[in-house]
């Protein structure tokens, strides 16, 4: 047995979760209450019920952090299944200060998602707060999305024009949501629909080909065969194109609360102090031009709890907190309880889950990595526990454990975590839009003032002279001019400014400028290079003579060490654990140690400790 047969346990075998199945089939406006949930069971439930009966299926949980968990636990349970994240569109849940633009990315792409939904339904995840800004209703949406396909005819000014027409800001290089520039017959928008940015490449008036590439490196990611270029939602539609989440969904969507009051009474504090801060930034004049309330109040753009109450009317609710706050709903009970506490006492745990053995309950226990169910292994089989359970174990499938493990006395079914166990932290994971690497990234282009010195990876050390059109092949196209000794130019075109980065070297010395087609940066190239090959030829004679050497081994890790590694409260990265088993093979090898291991264990525990601030 696996992930599979857990998650076919819900939908097969139990009856509870058939009640609820039967009830919701036909998307009717039911009321139910689902009493007794424990852990991350609701996930368990709620896929089975996504894959039984489709449909769209919004989950509200209390907060951002709930929100993300159940987004996560989600995930495990149904694989591949690609679910949306609303969250509101600031940077912080109830502080209207700043707006994130990542925010109403994954926003926009969650609506545009239902409405264009290519599979049975829709999984979506969020909070309060999110729930409190105002959604474009479908026609509108439908009405302002630009769709261009390969092959089309269409004009490259036609374009831009609607571009600026529908809010998109025009740059020299695109790096966030809003954002096209136009070099010759290329056009590059960053949609608000997607994470990543298009490139559409013209040929006289027909569109040639469609890219998605990666802003900081300029490299292509994917050809598609069209795509939808969606505007901002939070921006560019009035107060009449607008509604609650709830009017802008299909009628075939099922609402799930953790604590439907909580919910409202969070809203609705939201909405006041939304509209107190607005008015605050009305007398002192702070609020700028960009604020979204700029153009429209809170009072236009955010829901009242009433709105919203009246809004979900027609929809289906399910509610699977501690109490019920519908009237006649239909009350479904499940006997389960959540992890009980072991303390880090492997004992104690392994005495627990003997009793549940003999009471012939099927054992999961959901482990943070594979290392950790080595661990797991090593320690039962060392003190004789005679423990058959199911390990399951992070994949491609399912990234990481569920949150929260629980009992399902009815089913019989037990489902820990390594986490709980030894009660370490446990992190969520969303997505966090486009991430800058170490690249030379649009925006660090942007911010790159003339003189300052950067270095190309084939010609050495320049200085930055800003950007300059030129003309490549009869267009005018956008590059990077660079500087070099004697004033020699260099233009950079972006599909290759992976190849640039700005200049590290000693604070307070300005580097030797190369000169392009001289040898003296190749030749520094190749000094390095040989240096490294000097060094890597002592290193060989020493690891030589070490070998020759005789040393002490130690003896392999027993279950007190693995029960030790096991309960440490943050989990390793790949870096620091591989660090772990190398210097581990050293201690047992009979000759001396390759390796520092001082070093490495001040670096894992200075790593460990900045984690933890």
């Amino acid at each position: 047995m696996d992930l599979q047969a857990l998650r076919s346990a819900y939908g097969t075998q139990d009856e509870r979760t058939k009640k609820i199945i039967e009830q919701t089939a036909d998307h009717r406006g039911v009321r139910l209450h689902l009493k007794g949930i424990a852990g991350s069971a609701i996930s368990c439930i709620a896929s089975a019920v996504y894959q039984k009966n489709g449909g769209n299926h919004v989950f509200v949980l209390n907060n951002r952090e709930e929100a993300a968990y159940f987004l996560n636990d989600m995930e495990v349970m149904l694989g591949k299944k690609d679910i949306l994240f609303i969250p509101d569109s600031f940077q912080k849940p109830g502080r209207f200060e700043k707006v994130s633009s990542n925010n109403i990315l994954f926003r926009t792409e969650a609506i545009n998602k239902i409405n264009h939904s290519a599979t049975r339904g829709e999984i979506v995840v969020t909070y309060p707060e999110a729930l409190l800004e105002k959604f474009v209703v479908a026609e509108a949406l439908e009405k302002n999305i630009i769709f261009i396909k390969k092959g089309e005819k269409v004009d490259g000014h036609f374009i831009t024009d609607l571009l600026m027409e529908h809010g998109f800001a025009h740059a020299d290089f695109v790096y966030e949501p809003g954002q096209f520039s136009v070099r010759g017959g290329i056009i590059d928008i960053f949609s608000f629909g997607n994470e990543l940015p298009y490139r559409v490449e013209l040929f006289d008036n027909e569109v040639e080909s469609i890219r998605i590439f990666d802003p900081a490196t300029q490299l292509s990611d994917k050809l598609i065969a069209q795509v939808t270029i969606v505007p901002n939602i939070q921006t560019q539609f009035g107060a009449e194109q607008q509604a609650p989440l709830f009017s802008a969904l299909p009628k075939q969507t099922t609402f799930w609360f953790r604590d439907m009051r909580y919910c409202f009474d969070a809203m609705n504090s939201a909405y006041e102090q939304a509209v107190d801060w607005y008015q605050l930034m009305q007398k002192s004049g702070q609020l700028s031009d960009e604020h979204p309330f700029h153009t429209q109040a809170p009072t236009d753009r955010l829901v009242s709890s009433s709105e919203a109450l009246e809004a979900l009317q027609p929809f289906s609710t399910i509610e699977f907190g501690l109490q019920s706050h519908v009237p006649d709903a239909v009350v479904i009970t499940y006997d389960m309880q959540p992890q009980p506490l072991f303390s880090r006492n492997f004992n104690m745990l392994i005495e627990d889950l003997q009793r549940l053995q003999k009471e012939r309950y099927r054992l999961y226990i959901f482990m943070s990595n594979a290392r950790q169910a080595d661990r797991f292994a090593e320690i039962f089989q060392d003190l004789q526990a005679g423990i058959q359970y199911i390990p399951i174990i992070p994949s491609a499938e399912n990234a990481q454990p569920i949150s929260a493990g629980f009992i399902d006395k009815e089913l019989k079914l037990v489902c820990y975590t390594d986490h709980q166990i030894f009660e370490r932290y446990h992190k969520f994971s969303l997505k966090s839009g486009f991430a800058q690497t170490d690249a030379l990234t649009m925006r660090m282009l942007m911010e790159l003032q003339p003189g300052d010195f950067v270095t190309h990876i084939d010609h050495g050390v320049g200085v930055y002279s800003g950007l300059e059109k030129i003309e490549i092949n009869g267009q005018i196209q956008e590059a990077v001019r660079l500087v070099y000794r004697d004033s020699d130019l260099l233009y950079v075109h972006i599909n290759s400014l992976h190849k640039i980065s700005k200049y590290k070297g000693k604070d307070g010395t300005s580097p030797k400028l190369n000169k392009i087609g001289s040898e003296a940066w190749e030749q520094l190239k190749r000094k390095t290079k040989a240096r490294v090959k000097d060094i890597a030829k002592d290193l060989i004679r020493l690891y030589a003579q070490r070998k020759a050497s005789s040393g002490h081994a130690f003896a392999p890790d027993g279950y007190i060490q693995a029960e030790l590694e096991a309960s440490f409260m943050f989990e390793d990265t790949p870096d620091q654990e591989k660090a772990t088993i190398d210097v581990k093979k050293d201690m047992e090898r009979k000759y001396p140690m390759e390796t520092d291991w001082c070093v490495v264990m001040c670096r894992q525990n200075r790593d460990r400790h900045t984690r933890s601030m």
